[in-house]
Parts: C-alpha cells; structure tokens; sequence
C-alpha cells in the first residue's frame, strides 16, 4: 500500500484524469471546485466545474478509455513543490555521488510534496563533486527515458546547485573547510561540461578572491549566481548584484546580518528588487519573526522556501553524515558536534505550513513561495511550478492541516510501498 493507502496496482500511470472538487489554487486565484484535467504528462485544463462542463461531454467521450477521475472534495489541489537547496534525504547525502543515492533523496522528498528539485552539493573535491554531477544527469537520463507504465516514486530531478567551494572560511557554517578554495575557471569549464543545462545554480562569497569573477562567468554561462556563505559587507554584495547575481542562499544563515549602521548581506540582498532570496521555514534556522519580517520585504514573488536537508531528513534521529562530517539528528535539528547548525531535516510539507501557521502568510502566497518563484528563480518555470495548460502535471492533493495526501508527477501519481 502506499501514502494514500491505494494499492501500487490502483495507483499506476493513467492516460488521462480528471481531479475534480477541491480548492484549485493558481498564481493568480483560488477556485473553489475546481477541476484539473491531465492528458499524459501535461495539464489539459485548469478552471471552474462551470467553465469544464462546456468542454467535458466532448473530453470525457475523447479519453473515457482510459480515464480516471479523483474526488478532491475537502482537499486543497496545488502544485507540485519546486526546492532549490537539497543535499540529502533517506540517510543518503549528494555527495555519495551514485544514482541510487540521489533517486533515494528523489523518493524521500517526494513522500512529503517535493515533486521537482535540485541535487545539491556541499563543498567538496573536485573529483567528488564531477562524481555527483555525473550521477545527478544519469539520473536526469534515467527520468526522461522512463516509460509510463512504470511505477513512479521519486520526484524529478531538474539540475544541479552546487553551494560552494568558492565560499568563506568565516561564514563556512558546516562547510568542509578543508575543501573551500578560491575561483578555478577550469574546474567550472569541467562542470559546464559535464552538465551542460542541468548546471542550475551556484552559491559564491563575493568577497573572496577571484568571486566576483566567479559571479560574472556565471551569469556570462546562463547558470544562476547565489550569494551565501559570505562574509561580505553590503557594498560587495551589491557588486556581486550588480553583475547578475539574483538570488541569496538560505538568507539570514551564514552571511554578514543587518545592522542599522553595517547593513552587511542581508541588507543588500532583501533591498535588491531582482534577488530571490531563500528561507528555511524550520523555526530553527530563522526566528518566525525573522521570517515574517523577510516575506514583508522580499514577498511571495522573491521568496523562495528551502529545505537545505541533509540525509537525516526522513530518517530517526542519530547520526549521518554530510560532505564528510559527522552530523547529529535530535529534537528535529541537524547540527555537528559543536552545536552548528548543518542543514536542516525540514520537508517542504511542513515549510509550507510552517508559513501559514506561525508567520501568518495567506495560504496562496506560502504555495506560491514553495512552487513557481523557486520555479522562476531556476528557469523553469515553462513546465513546473504551476497548475497552468501545457505545463507539466506535478500536483499535490492536501489536506486541510495542509497534509499531503497524494502526490503526481509529470501524469503519475507517486507510490510508495510499505
């Protein structure tokens, strides 16, 4: 049986669906019975049951052979949750660098809504992170070439956001210092190599040697520059957006603070209108308060939630590892051994309510910061990050404590087995 209950056998690939009767919500409203149609992989159409029914006699009689029709009656339909910043999930971290690990993260966060992600890397060897690449574009192969008859559980892998190495060694955070280095335009040459588009994003400190540079090929290679681990001052960051740098690695975390005569990173990156800025909704990591004053600045179009998990996330509390070190689950934080924090076990299920419930965002733009702005932020927003017509179909059903109760990817709903 899987999340939901249904059998693997009931939950198969269907050719097309019909889920009808739940609260639908979309960037630009929220429709109270609606109706998502699905044809393969794609959305077919988004709307109200009145604007459907014109179509459904002619639809219904197109696709009745292979058709299936969901009740969502009592359930929020959303999209698919879009996360930028996963290192692990399932006791696997990225860099262990195989498919299995990665298509085990993929499963893990899939269980919670995540249905499109970035593998993510933490500062490593150069080897260790052209490993992880290769393995994050099997994957990416492995995903494309699946057939639809074939039981899905993972979400997607969309590329690839290295976080470092060229970060600082005064805001490393659980970083392997051992590994942090300056800019080598080479090793970026190797990684747009292997990549190709799947190379995404990468976090850089300015201010280190070479970090501008870092930044300007970069944007010159159509890869997005993140600011994060940095100790960088607010004008240096806003060099650093002056050359195409628009977005900010889990903002507050391990960057200079705002301070009303040194307004350091943050200041820059939540002044700066073109920065995406991300944010841990774990509690932990950021203060609530903290995070409302963030989501009142940037709002939901230039906030992105993030997990940053680690491979304890899903796991019992105990001991993992990350990009080599020791990392320690308990009481649902992910620190080393000195008390630092390294990542976090957040799922973006409970990012989302997180939001809604102890920072006080409506529910739409907590959706919107865990869908299409993550989505927009990567370029990816053609296919993922809304319930929109050609668009891929990734949706979840939630429940009204914004469980989530069923999750599809691109047509299929996931299983999972007990």
């Amino acid at each position: 049986m899987n999340k939901d209950g249904m059998s693997s056998a009931a939950s198969r690939a269907t050719a097309a669906c019909l889920v009808e009767g739940g609260v639908v919500i979309t960037p630009d409203e929220v429709i109270p019975d609606g109706v998502v149609a699905i044809v393969g992989e794609r959305i077919g159409f988004v709307g109200r049951r009145s604007d459907f029914e014109v179509l459904e006699a002619a639809w219904l009689q197109e696709q009745a052979a292979s058709l299936t029709r969901v009740d969502a009656k009592g359930r929020y339909v959303v999209p698919g949750y879009v996360d930028v910043h996963i290192h692990g999930g399932g006791g696997k971290d990225a860099l262990d660098a195989t498919p299995e690990a990665i298509r085990t993260v993929a499963r893990t966060h899939g269980r919670h809504g995540t249905t499109s992600f970035l593998v993510t890397t933490a500062t490593s060897s150069p080897d260790n992170l052209l490993e992880a690449a290769r393995a994050t574009v099997a994957v990416m192969r492995q995903q494309t070439e699946a057939t639809a008859q074939e039981s899905r559980q993972e979400a997607d892998v969309i590329g690839m956001h290295l976080e470092g190495p060229y970060l600082s060694g005064a805001r490393k955070g659980a970083q392997n210092e051992a590994f942090l280095r300056d800019m080598d335009p080479a090793e970026l040459e190797r990684l747009l190599e292997v990549l190709g588009p799947a190379f995404r994003m990468m976090t850089v400190a300015p201010e280190r040697p070479h970090g501008l540079e870092a930044i300007r090929w970069l944007v010159e290679h159509g890869v997005v520059a993140s600011i994060g681990h940095t100790q960088a001052t607010y004008e240096q960051a806003k060099a650093a957006v002056a050359l195409g740098a628009q977005h900010a690695t889990h903002t507050y975390n391990a960057m200079t603070g705002l301070h009303h005569r040194d307004p350091g990173t943050v200041g820059a990156v939540t002044t700066s209108p073109g920065v995406v800025c991300e944010l841990i909704a774990d509690g932990i990591h950021v203060h609530p308060g903290a995070m409302r004053v963030l989501y009142e600045l940037k709002g939901a179009r230039r906030l992105a939630l993030v997990t940053d998990a680690v491979a304890g996330m899903g796991m019992p509390e105990g001991e993992y590892q990350l990009a080599g070190k020791q990392v320690f689950l308990r009481d649902g934080a992910v620190r080393l051994a000195d008390g630092t924090l390294a990542g976090s076990a957040l799922s973006m299920e409970k990012a989302v309510a997180n939001m809604v419930s102890r920072v006080g965002v409506p529910l739409p733009e907590a959706i919107r910061m865990a869908t299409l702005t993550p989505a927009e932020s990567v370029g990816v927003q053609d296919r993922k990050g809304s319930l929109a017509v050609g668009k891929d179909a990734d949706l979840l059903l939630l429940s009204s404590d914004l469980t989530v109760e069923r999750s599809m990817v691109r047509g299929q709903w996931l299983v999972w087995d007990e």
